[in-house]
């Protein structure tokens, strides 16, 4: 019997396949081994292998890359709201005019990236509600567990917005700049075809891409049925990149402030 873990279905069908061929090859040389020795046909019984199905046993390739559209929609659209942001600002000249007011840069950070972080968990349920509504995915897992992970993926991925508005000088820049980083992203993560497949020298980039921690943890929850005592490595990753960039990106911002 095989155990064949179904949520990569691609990886799936080829390691099945695989394993069938080398079972096979294993029971054909074995019943020629014996035949030679003691020359006994007809009395060997044959193996066959019975591939088994976990978490997606029809190996849908829809059920695999459907809970991968929640991460793809929040980080497109979070990502480049919150590049265009402080962007905008500054480019009308919108953003000095904050500055003279009582507020802290602190309180103007959070008053800047709360609403999109708000936005963020409207659209994450909406996806989510297409995906298992619409879609057919089985949600196996727990709701909770579900948001409480996306949040922290906004928290990363607001916060690498938050880098890319500091480091721009205009919108269009802030674009251009998203944008060359979104698609290495969406190699890097794993959303198009798996991280062991990627070359050596690109492996070790695929950790700074917060995409790559929340693909685990989606595809985990819908049709592992994951919860945090199997996604905390993933979460704490995502919190440190999280932290990471918050700290870079707010640095920049008080230093243009200053």
């Amino acid at each position: 019997q095989l155990l064949v873990d179904g949520t990569e279905s691609t990886t799936a069908t080829v390691a099945g396949g695989y394993l069938s061929q080398l079972a096979g090859a294993w029971s054909q040389g074995l019943r020629l081994q014996t035949i030679d020795r003691r020359g006994w046909p007809n009395r060997l019984p044959r193996v066959e292998s019975q591939p088994r199905v976990f978490y997606n046993p029809d190996l849908r390739s829809m059920w695999h890359m459907a809970p991968a559209l929640l991460a793809l929609v929040l980080t497109v659209l979070m990502q480049n709201l919150t590049a265009l942001s402080i962007a905008r600002e500054r480019e009308l000249g919108t953003l000095e005019q904050l500055v003279m007011t009582p507020i802290r840069p602190a309180e103007l950070l959070l008053g800047k990236l709360l609403p999109y972080g708000l936005v963020g968990l409207a659209d994450a349920a909406v996806v989510t509600g297409i995906v298992v509504g619409v879609l057919g995915v089985p949600l196996r897992g727990s709701l909770l567990v579900l948001s409480a992970s996306t949040v922290v993926f906004l928290f990363a991925t607001l916060g690498l917005g938050l880098v890319i508005s500091t480091v721009s000088a205009n919108q269009q820049q802030a674009q251009l700049t998203n944008f060359f980083l979104t698609f290495p992203s969406l190699l890097l993560s794993g959303f198009i075809f798996p991280i062991d497949n990627l070359p050596v020298a690109l492996k070790p980039f695929s950790y700074a891409v917060p995409m790559r921690y929340f693909l685990e943890v989606v595809r985990g929850v819908f049709l592992r049925g994951s919860g945090f005592d199997v996604l905390w490595p993933q979460l704490l990753g995502l919190l440190g990149l999280g932290v990471l960039f918050f700290t870079i990106g707010a640095r920049r911002f008080h230093k243009r402030l200053d």
